[in-house]
């Protein structure tokens, strides 16, 4: 079989092109880096989740968010004042010395997000007090209905119910 020199300049086009095309459509999991599902909690749920001026969602959500960078998160409800904070990275290299290096450094694949899960406790804009263990409760609450509806695996669950028990406990 003969190809001529024009089908192989096409077919050199057409490769250059889908070349440049999967490249270009993948820039923004080396500006964000690779993903990680981050759940965002709310008391009272149902509140708005704004991640870096974009509206995602209502709480609770859970969201992939690219570990390379850091995620700036506005949780906002009617009557309520808006919490602000921030999900970032941080090294997970469970106390051992790591050398980065390649394409796992460039896409934050040794970082996990902090913290996971985001738990935003929103103030009434009454000033009225709020009690901390109706909010852990309530919480854990919503978290049960995820888990029941099937929308988190079991091991999701315990994680995100030790975190909101950690989160309301006494420091020490």
């Amino acid at each position: 079989m003969k190809i001529s020199v024009n089908s192989l300049k096409q077919l050199v086009n057409v490769t250059f092109f889908a070349g440049i095309l999967a490249v270009t459509s993948s820039c923004s999991s080396f500006n964000e880096g690779v993903s990680e599902d981050v759940t965002i909690l709310s008391y009272p749920s149902g509140a708005d989740v704004t991640i870096a001026g974009s509206t995602t969602g209502k709480t609770p959500l859970t969201i992939p968010l690219g570990k390379k960078i850091g995620h700036d998160v506005r949780v906002s409800l009617a009557g309520y004042q808006t919490y602000s904070g921030d999900i970032l990275p941080q090294l997970n290299d469970g106390g051992r010395p790591t050398v980065k290096f390649g394409i796992a450094e460039q896409t934050g694949a040794y970082n996990d997000l902090s913290p996971n899960p985001l738990i935003a406790i929103l103030k009434p804009n009454d000033g009225k007090k709020v009690d901390n263990f109706e909010i852990m409760m309530s919480l854990i609450e919503v978290n049960d209905q995820r888990f029941r509806a099937g929308r988190i695996d079991q091991k999701t669950h315990r994680h995100i119910n030790q975190q909101i028990i950690a989160h309301f406990s006494p420091k020490k």
